[in-house]
């Protein structure tokens, strides 16, 4: 390790990037590398020694990265908890739609970003949700649980469900 002063050469370079003539000394360490010839037995120890030192390694940066996924997804969800709400709503409520077609458009700007009211029928058991028109007609999409808000209009209405049927599979267009 050698410590120089470099005001004689560096100096004059600093003083014409910066403007004025520079005071400090910079350190620069030189490491050479030193190594004593090993025999085939002290080799072999010193291999068993990495190959021990590597398993302990492993486990220690699996223990890491475990870790900072877990920070790094607590994180996340703590930074997008307002936008996470899943409402549950019930049969009858109203509820409106993100059209998340249009997100990817560039010509959104007079498109309709909420569709509907609709009437919820029924959640399915994956999360999504069953919803008719005011009509009636139930729609044979499914529709995510995170592109349904609930509705709220001034009077309080709801809906009942039964007059809605659940459209049939057999032979349509």
């Amino acid at each position: 390790m050698g410590r120089t002063d470099y005001d004689t050469s560096y100096g004059r370079l600093f003083s014409i990037l910066l403007g004025q003539r520079t005071r400090t000394s910079i350190v620069v360490l030189t490491f050479a590398y030193t190594a004593k010839p090993m025999s085939h037995e002290e080799l072999l120890a010193s291999r068993i020694q990495l190959l021990d030192r590597k398993r302990v390694n492993e486990a220690i940066a699996y223990q890491n990265v475990a870790q900072s996924r877990f920070k790094a997804a607590h994180r996340w969800n703590l930074e997008h908890q307002r936008t996470m709400l899943e409402e549950d709503h019930q049969p009858g409520t109203l509820v409106i739609i993100r059209n998340s077609a249009i997100e990817t458009s560039h010509s959104r700007k007079h498109q309709d970003r909420w569709l509907g009211p609709m009437v919820v029928v029924r959640r399915t058991q994956g999360g999504s949700y069953i919803l008719a028109e005011l009509n009636g007609e139930v729609s044979k999409l499914r529709y995510a649980a995170t592109r349904v808000k609930r509705y709220h209009d001034r009077k309080g209405l709801t809906f009942p469900v039964k007059p809605f049927s659940m459209p049939s599979n057999g032979g349509g267009h």
